[in-house]
């Protein structure tokens, strides 16, 4: 304990009587341990001063005569200090009424034993070493913290303007889709999302309608959705006149942009690309590994999936996409949804439960036909947020959330009858649900 030394605490005028025990301590000082250098201080200069900045220790000396809330004032700042303190107490003084709120000081007689005084001024030097350690240790921590505060809280920042911006390039407020009715469920699961989707009236007769999901979650999924929807051209114009470009072509000039985009990077996307033709009441799709859109007919039954085969947006150069057709008579309903809509309905899928979850999912799909045939798409979406809401898990959501549904003719009228006034396109994310 070389270099360390001790604040000997006294009134004003009894420095002498100060240093009369001191020197009764530092003659009981272990043998094997070098003794402390000491300061004299007044009980109104320790007040003053930081005495943690020259001492190690306190003793604490006051008189019959001193004033008691000066002396728990020293101690109670040497606390603030972490500067461990003996108080030696007058003989007309108790231990309970010198004691302190926090018991910062070791209070004992001023007429101890010189060796006991030794000794625990001795112990308290010893530990202060340790305790001086993690003072800095902790200060240094602090800082660390303070700053680390400020980052998160800028990264905060950025993340839900980011989430706003990407927000803004879906639709919100469309023209009338009639005789087809539109309404979509967003839910990212963080800041943003790594899904897109658009839906467009290319032309009096035409709709399109896109969902992508990005590989992974968060900025670096969003980032790819940026290209993705820079990239997605429903139609062309060439000599003055507009050409809708159909889903197969559509993937596949995506897939071209993605390979020139993403470079030697590994990541990919799926999606689903189709248009519907409202006068021949037909649907043309493309999909990319996408899961396969419901088809729920006018006269019930059970949905009829369609898929197309297609690989992953991104990954093949010459990559090929089937283009698949079906007919969307009038009061049929079409559901387009990403797959982390398969981790809502069940939070952990296994080969084991596979068929329950295959039936669970068939269910939720089916409860969500009849709601929007009975009240309309807009509550049939707000049902299926509940329902998403009351699943294990759903507070953290594991994966992006959307769900595109379109209805055609008889039953668009009354997936539409509760929004007739201004027939607006709704999105809904997880706040709005």
């Amino acid at each position: 304990m070389h270099g360390q030394s001790i604040a000997v605490i006294h009134d004003a005028n009894a420095s002498n009587s100060a240093r009369t025990v001191w020197e009764r301590i530092d003659a009981a000082w272990p043998a094997f341990a070098a003794k402390p250098t000491i300061r004299l201080v007044t009980f109104n200069d320790a007040l003053r001063e930081q005495t943690a900045s020259f001492a190690s220790c306190a003793l604490l000396c006051p008189t019959n005569a001193t004033e008691r809330a000066l002396v728990h004032a020293v101690v109670d700042t040497l606390a603030s200090e972490s500067a461990p303190a003996v108080l030696l107490l007058p003989k007309q003084w108790t231990r309970q009424s010198a004691s302190q709120r926090d018991g910062a000081a070791i209070a004992l007689p001023d007429d101890a034993e010189p060796l006991l005084l030794a000794s625990a001024i001795f112990a308290l030097l010893a530990r202060q070493r340790t305790v001086g350690a993690m003072s800095r240790e902790l200060a240094t921590l602090r800082r660390f913290q303070g700053g680390l505060r400020t980052e998160i809280n800028r990264m905060h920042d950025e993340l839900l303007l980011a989430g706003k911006v990407q927000q803004q390039i879906l639709p919100k407020d469309m023209p009338d889709f009639s005789p087809v009715a539109v309404d979509a469920l967003f839910r990212p699961c963080g800041y943003v999302s790594g899904d897109i989707y658009d839906v467009q009236r290319i032309n009096d007769t035409t709709i399109g309608f896109f969902l992508a999901d990005a590989m992974g979650h968060g900025v670096p999924a969003a980032l790819m959705t940026m290209v993705i929807n820079r990239a997605l051209n429903m139609v062309e114009s060439h000599d003055g006149e507009q050409r809708i470009v159909s889903p197969a072509e559509a993937l596949s000039r995506l897939n071209e942009a993605l390979m020139i985009s993403l470079g030697s990077s590994v990541r990919f996307a799926t999606a689903v690309y189709g248009v519907i033709d409202v006068e021949a009441q037909s649907i043309r799709f493309a999909g990319a590994g996408h899961p396969p859109a419901m088809l729920f007919r006018a006269n019930g039954g059970e949905p009829e999936l369609l898929e197309s085969s297609g690989p992953l947006l991104g990954i093949f150069d010459d990559a090929a996409f089937e283009e698949v057709e079906c007919e969307f008579k009038q009061g049929d309903l079409l559901i387009v949804h990403s797959d982390g809509v398969e981790t809502v309905v069940d939070s952990a899928p296994t080969v084991e439960n596979n068929k329950v979850f295959v039936e669970r999912e068939a269910l939720v799909w089916r409860e969500f036909a009849g709601e929007a045939t009975k009240k309309g798409l807009a509550a049939a979406i707000t049902a299926l947020a509940a329902l998403f809401d009351k699943q294990s898990g759903s507070f953290h959501q594991r994966d992006d959330v959307t769900v595109i549904a379109l209805g055609m003719g008889e039953r668009a009228d009354s997936l539409q009858a509760d929004s007739a006034s201004d027939k607006s396109f709704t999105l809904r994310t997880r706040d709005a649900a």
